[in-house]
């Protein structure tokens, strides 16, 4: 299943990447799929969101 859609993988563990990998092909979702690491984290981390992308509520939308 294909909707077009590219699909954007954000981790720093290479090992959830495979996994999450994995679980698009077992589900057949074929979309191009592209990875980002410590590039996209340091940004994150530089504009100080990232204590607001850990720490958040679960459920609990930003303000």
């Amino acid at each position: 299943m294909t909707s077009g859609g590219k699909i954007l993988i954000v981790d720093d563990r290479p090992d959830d990447v495979t996994l999450t990998q994995r679980a698009l092909r077992r589900n057949n979702i074929t979309n191009a799929v592209d990875i980002t690491t410590d590039a996209f984290l340091d940004a994150v981390r530089g504009l100080g969101m990232y204590w607001l992308l850990v720490n958040r509520p679960a459920g609990k939308p930003h303000d």
